[in-house]
């Protein structure tokens, strides 16, 4: 913490001052303590540094759960490059950066027209089924995932949707292929 190395500079200055003021000289002693409390800092510093700068391959699944990784596990084996997923922006959160496939609708930076996709999704996940099947089927969506404010249940009765995964976290559907 930056706050944290910057306050130790002035409560040394005060120390050595405070110090200075009691006595005329500095002991051997003294300087040896001086000498290892201001060099433990750094050489802390340094070693909690490169413990945590090195590469590790689990990273992406520090932060998610096991349930998590089920969900991007699973999608990881089913979905191919041009498989469309579509899910609201607190699940693509953590869904987005291993899937394989597109996202109907991802970071703003990165989807055209994304105001009208959020809109769009908003619509979709408060339409009646029939609804909700017609529009999957018109843009193409392979995937979808439900959080569970989204009442997963719901989907069971969209036409075309058959459910790969039902946990916590929410369920992931597949979208039926139309010949």
């Amino acid at each position: 913490d930056r706050g944290t190395l910057t306050l130790q500079i002035p409560i040394s200055i005060l120390a050595g001052l405070a110090y200075l003021k009691m006595r005329s000289t500095i002991s051997w002693r003294a300087a040896l303590v001086a000498i290892v409390i201001l060099g433990a800092t750094p050489v802390w510093f340094l070693a909690s540094t490169a413990a945590n700068a090195q590469f590790r391959s689990d990273a992406p699944a520090v932060f998610e759960s096991g349930t998590h990784r089920q969900i991007i596990e699973t999608l990881e084996s089913r979905a191919g490059r041009d498989d469309v997923l579509l899910a609201r922006q607190s699940a693509l959160l953590w869904l987005a950066p291993e899937y394989p496939g597109r996202h109907y609708c991802s970071h703003f930076f990165l989807t055209i027209d994304f105001d009208r996709k959020m809109q769009e999704i908003e619509t979709f996940f408060l339409a009646d089924p029939e609804t909700q099947a017609a529009f999957l089927r018109v843009h193409g969506i392979r995937f979808l995932f439900v959080e569970p404010d989204d009442r997963p249940s719901r989907f069971a009765s969209v036409a075309g949707l058959t459910t790969m995964l039902s946990t916590p976290e929410g369920a992931l559907f597949e979208v039926g292929r139309t010949p």
